[in-house]
């Protein structure tokens, strides 16, 4: 009986350690409104109408920029941080910026026969990733806006028609997240792989092996090849909360201030 109270204690131990996390409180930025995202480096962009804030692991502003050109900026993927990829889908227009915030590169979000992309990612071995809402296929392109792969058309995969909101390259995978449906992995060159259901993740993080998602008040970390799913608990939020966890740190926006812990 002695036995079977000790492995009981150790179990209970065990949970509780599983379901906790310790963080510690390092800065709090304020006013911090509009959206923001991160890079694996420490520095935070924040955004809001046409304007970009870098921010660096101080929470002390590195660089600025600035555009009236193109309305209100729909996304960033900070995914490569001297290739910022900013992203203007109503005018459907894209600007790289460096590492100063300079802008080096704009481009129209549109091929011959492809008259509006609104979906694009930094692809890690150069060039990008855009589905190409028409023929309902990722397709890659360089730096010249010439297509060079083309990935499994979705027909092929459901009779549902998806509507993609999101694309990311993890380096490894092409995770493309489907409203009201779920994470389609696709291979470094667009092939199909699998289908990870989720209904909660229209913003999503990756790494190489994991997607990366708030649901409800905690982060999920989804094996992009077994599936299995891990609880990460976060400090006080609420659902509406935006949340990031990357490089040791945890990002928590509420209102109009950003705060940030590290574990």
């Amino acid at each position: 009986m002695k036995k079977f109270f000790l492995i009981l204690f150790f179990a209970s131990c065990f949970l509780e350690k599983s379901l906790s996390q310790d963080y510690l409180p390092v800065i709090t930025i304020e006013p911090f409104s509009g959206n923001f995202t991160t890079d694996h480096l420490g520095n935070i962009f924040q955004y809001i109408s046409g304007d970009v804030f870098m921010y660096n692991l101080n929470g002390k502003i590195t660089g600025t920029y600035s555009s009236r050109e193109y309305g209100d900026i729909s996304y960033i993927d900070a995914t490569n941080p001297m290739k910022l990829l900013v992203v203007f889908e109503k005018f459907s227009k894209a600007v790289i910026l460096d590492n100063s915030m300079s802008a080096n590169t704009t481009f129209n979000l549109s091929l011959e026969g492809i008259p509006v992309i609104s979906l694009i990612c930094t692809a890690r071995d150069g060039g990008f990733w855009i589905f190409d809402p028409l023929s309902k296929q990722l397709k890659k392109i360089n730096d010249q806006m010439v297509v060079t792969a083309e990935g499994t058309n979705l027909r092929q995969v459901t009779d549902i028609d998806l509507i993609p909101r999101r694309i990311l390259d993890t380096g490894n995978w092409i995770i493309m997240y489907a409203a009201d449906y779920g994470f389609l992995i696709f291979d470094r060159y667009g092939t199909y792989y699998k289908t990870i259901k989720s209904t909660t993740a229209n913003d999503f993080q990756v790494s190489s092996d994991e997607i990366i998602f708030k649901e409800d008040r905690e982060m999920k970390f989804t094996e992009i090849q077994t599936g299995k799913t891990r609880t990460f608990i976060l400090p006080e939020n609420t659902s509406n909360d935006a949340c990031r966890v990357e490089s040791k740190r945890i990002y928590v926006k509420q209102l109009n201030t950003l705060k940030i812990y590290s574990y």
